[in-house]
């Protein structure tokens, strides 16, 4: 779960090219949004590619209920349709409401085996943080400038992600595990 809050233009120093006397010029005054909506989105991907993405409806509780629905209708249907009956093995992080056991048990319930334990804040070994941040990119570059077209914006720009882009996300995770190792935990170019 990622809020992509900063999207509609409150985050970020944009550089710009001027010269002289062109300070207030139209072309070289960036527009900001002074209270952004904030908009989290769940989503999961697969060396196959990615999967179900939602858009939380505002003011939801992000609790172990609202977490637990959340799997059993967008990450099911996408472990589904993704590998059938093949196996997989799942990463979630390490948040209160990843870890609770009615969490752990639901999941064991429904044979998705988890990657873990693992750290709450870990975003080095998780390459869905990688993802988020090149999803963010690509919906910053067409500067959405309402919440309907952020949320439009996103959805659109998850469905291009491509199947080579999320494997080789996920098939960077050995060098990403032998990297916090050899750093002994410290911080990584993951």
């Amino acid at each position: 779960m990622k809020p992509l809050s900063d999207c509609l233009g409150a985050s970020g120093k944009r550089l710009v090219r001027r010269r002289k006397g062109e300070r207030y010029h139209q072309s070289c005054v960036m527009p900001t949004v002074k209270h952004p909506d904030t908009i989290h989105v769940w989503g999961c991907f697969s060396s196959k590619g990615v999967g179900s993405l939602t858009i939380l409806p505002k003011n939801t509780a992000m609790n172990k209920e609202w977490y637990q629905n959340t799997l059993q209708q967008q990450l099911l249907p996408t472990i589904q349709q993704q590998f059938g009956e093949e196996q997989c093995i799942f990463q979630h992080d390490g948040a209160p409401r990843h870890k609770a056991k009615v969490i752990t048990k639901w999941l064991g319930d429904q044979n998705v085996e988890i990657l873990g334990p693992w750290p709450g804040n870990s975003p080095d070994l998780n390459p869905i943080e990688n993802l988020w941040s090149i999803l963010k990119r690509r919906v910053d570059k067409q500067k959405p400038t309402n919440s309907d077209k952020l949320q439009e914006v996103i959805m659109k720009e998850w469905v291009a992600i491509s199947q080579d882009l999320a494997q080789k996300l996920i098939e960077s995770m050995p060098s990403r595990i032998a990297e916090v190792l050899k750093k002994k935990g410290q911080h990584c170019k993951y």
